[in-house]
């Protein structure tokens, strides 16, 4: 066991990929525990769910790794690995394979991390058992929505990827706006330590430009099969967890998914901003095991 930042105990792995590169995160361990994975999303990492992680640990065997360019994993330049989502998702099955973690789980996921974790369950019917939603989005853009600003910005424009690569802007963006308090120098050195220069941001540039918006787009055709695979887990057990002040998965998001998922337990966090798990943690880990508790 080893010290991560923030001084929290949890198992640490590497696994390195057929592709080359090596992906890190936390396992709490107990093979015998109810298993729970948690997927980030970006710009961000598994730093993302440690006070969640450790309220769940005891009882919990709680697996959290850094994608691929993202937080302690390997970090390829362009070129070198093919930043797109469903890359991401044969990551993480090859990871649970590699940790035995074959059988039944929960998810817990956050921002990109639904498209992967649920593109997962979908590759794996029967397996998921219960779902844990925190601000994100697993279908196409609603209609009438469009891209906030900032992320169309580094999206469609060569200087937005210069300023989202070259000065890190993405994620100090969203160390200052994705929260509704301002995070301690601890906290957010826990996100910006992990890209410290040009080369460690080329994920979080391509996480954004991966976004697909039209049938046209990389992608598309899966992120729309996967919104018609949602309706078949509305009979699980599913928490959704809401930052109400998210610039991007606003209340429209929020409204969506309570209409997929309408026997789902929802939990609004007013004052809580895009990366909720910051802002709420102190109510969000006793809902989550009170949640867990009566669903096993």
């Amino acid at each position: 066991m080893t010290h991560t930042k923030a001084n929290y105990n949890f198992g640490r792995f590497e696994f390195k990929h057929p592709h080359g590169f090596t992906q890190r995160g936390w396992d709490t361990g107990g093979l015998e525990k109810p298993v729970l994975v948690f997927v980030h999303g970006n710009p961000s990492s598994k730093h993302l769910f440690r006070h969640l992680i450790a309220a769940c640990a005891p009882n919990y065997r709680c697996i959290a790794v850094d994608h691929i360019g993202m937080g302690e994993s390997d970090k390829p330049a362009r070129g070198e690995y093919d930043f797109h989502f469903e890359t991401r998702v044969d990551d993480l099955e090859r990871v649970l394979s590699h940790l035995d973690a074959t059988g039944s789980i929960t998810l817990i996921v956050h921002d990109w991390g639904g498209i992967i974790g649920l593109r997962y369950a979908q590759r794996h019917p029967g397996r998921l058992v219960r779902l844990v939603v925190n601000n994100t989005a697993t279908f196409p853009l609603l209609a009438g929505k469009k891209l906030p600003f900032a992320i169309g910005f580094i999206r469609n424009s060569w200087i937005g990827g210069v300023v989202c690569k070259y000065l890190n802007g993405f994620q100090r963006g969203a160390v200052w706006i994705g929260v509704g308090a301002k995070l301690s120098p601890t906290a957010a050195r826990g996100y910006l330590d992990a890209h410290p220069n040009a080369h460690d941001c080329e994920a979080i540039l391509r996480f954004v430009r991966d976004i697909p918006l039209q049938a046209t787009d990389r992608g598309f055709e899966k992120i729309a099969a996967l919104a018609e695979f949602l309706p078949s887990l509305a009979s699980l057990p599913i928490q959704i967890n809401w930052g109400m002040r998210d610039f991007v998965f606003d209340k429209d998001y929020l409204a969506e998914y309570v209409r997929l998922f309408p026997n789902a337990e929802v939990h609004r966090y007013p004052d809580a901003g895009h990366w909720l798990t910051e802002d709420a943690h102190a109510e969000m880990a006793p809902r989550l095991l009170d949640f867990l508790e009566r669903t096993d």
